[in-house]
């Protein structure tokens, strides 16, 4: 609010007082305490004439003191629901479900809270992760803005078959701006890590299928030129498959899914946490890997990037960047797009 606008309701407000006090007339009780004084001043006692004036006094007080106790906090409470809102809800989640991350501890709430800017212009959501301490008390362990968003959406997880260490898919979207956003996080000892964040994803959609996160965005042309597509809409619907994947304690690779089915002109790609790296190679004769240049995404953030150019199936060989420990196949089938369910 602006201070011409608080200092309106200010003056709202002191003029409300000055018309409820505007209906009591002093004037009946005054001669009423001139007669009784008059009366007691014959009897020759000073002290006990003085007494009506103390205690009408007195109580005169009470009573006003306790009518403007009763009004202020009416009248605060109508220019603070201007101010915030309502007020009652806040601290209140919109959302609350609970997700096992960690193989053998405990679970973690999820909750979604609304958090608008002052100018309340935009309603953002702010996702927080709590943990259970040994105690049973739960503390917070992750926070994240959903700016100008107001649908939470409910939490998917993803499993790793090894440890059985899941990640969760947390989103929210603005359906009015036609936007979405998420982030893709899995928990290790209180500590969150980030697999995968994108904001404002224009017309977005995101689903957890057999071990991958699939994200579907509205891309304008010139984000996804290929050299067999000769002609191209304004814009397109562009479907990646996100494939999540770890270095165990050993330094082998693991992966949430040993198979992927993608439909021509699909994207294929591969998460994994704290940029630990990997490499991997394919004959490309019905997937190719993409150059920086010619990603989908407009960051350098994703570098394991493949586009299904032909129908077929292939193999993909990933291992660890160290070179050492162990890798991983991917059996990789590429069918028309009319066959992806």
């Amino acid at each position: 609010m602006h201070d011409q606008e608080l200092e309106k309701k200010l003056k709202d407000a002191r003029c409300e007082a000055d018309q409820f006090f505007s209906h009591w007339h002093f004037n009946s009780q005054r001669e009423m305490v001139h007669k009784r004084v008059g009366d007691q001043s014959y009897g020759g006692n000073k002290h006990k004439s003085i007494f009506p004036w103390i205690v009408i006094g007195k109580a005169s007080i009470v009573l006003v003191s306790f009518l403007f106790l009763i009004w202020i906090p009416y009248r605060l409470n109508i220019l603070l629901s201007t101010f915030n809102g309502d007020s009652s809800n806040l601290g209140t989640p919109l959302t609350q479900q609970s997700v096992t991350l960690e193989q053998n501890k405990s679970s973690q709430w999820v909750n979604f809270f609304r958090l608008d800017k002052p100018d309340r212009k935009q309603h953002n959501l702010l996702a927080v992760i709590w943990n259970a301490n040994s105690d049973g008390n739960y503390k917070m362990i992750y926070s994240s803005l959903l700016e100008n968003s107001d649908k939470p959406h409910p939490v998917s997880t993803i499993e790793f078959p090894e440890n059985h260490n899941k990640l969760a898919l947390i989103s929210s979207s603005n359906p009015k701006q036609r936007h979405l956003h998420y982030r893709l996080i899995g928990v290790s000892n209180d500590v969150v890590k980030t697999y995968w964040e994108q904001d404002f994803v224009p017309d977005g959609k995101v689903e957890v299928r057999e071990g991958m996160l699939i994200e579907r965005r509205t891309v304008p042309q010139v984000y996804f030129k290929q050299e067999n597509m000769t002609s191209l809409p304004n814009h397109k619907t562009v479907v990646t498959y996100f494939i999540p994947y770890q270095i165990n304690d050993y330094g082998d690779l693991v992966l949430t899914t040993n198979y992927v089915r993608l439909g021509i002109g699909e994207y294929l790609a591969f998460i994994g946490e704290n940029n630990k790296r990997i490499r991997m190679s394919s004959n490309e004769k019905i997937i190719k890997k993409l150059d920086d240049n010619k990603a989908v995404f407009t960051t350098n953030e994703l570098r394991s990037h493949f586009y299904a150019f032909r129908t077929g199936r292939d193999i993909l060989v990933l291992e660890p960047d160290t070179g050492e420990g162990k890798g991983q196949m991917l059996q990789v089938e590429v069918v028309d797009a009319s066959d992806i369910q």
